[in-house]
């Protein structure tokens, strides 16, 4: 995809959360990852780290922080039990950081 392209839909995905009223929508980043962190090459031996598509953080750490988040995020809205690493930065996950979208 085109760099054009990436920010177009940045942009996009950005207007769209900002159509969710304020203390209901999450923006988080966490420090150390790039687009690929998310998948199984982080932790498994890959050519993507060689050509800078891998970010710096541990794959596994990258890994059990992003389960933190999407369980932490199904509990409250499915499971409706409030999560804390949703009410802001944790003290456990010092890599993440929460922005507005």
């Amino acid at each position: 995809m085109p760099l054009a392209a990436c920010r177009l839909f940045q942009h996009e995905i950005g207007a769209i959360l900002r159509t969710v009223p304020q203390g209901e929508r999450y923006s988080i980043s966490i420090t150390g990852t790039k687009h690929f962190n998310f998948t199984d090459y982080a932790v498994t031996f890959s050519p993507l780290r060689a050509f800078g598509l891998l970010g710096s953080i541990e794959g596994a750490r990258g890994l059990e922080i992003t389960r933190a988040y999407v369980a932490a995020f199904f509990d409250t809205y499915l499971n409706k039990i409030p999560s804390p690493l949703l009410a802001g930065e944790a003290h456990t996950y010092p890599e993440v950081h929460s922005s507005p979208p």
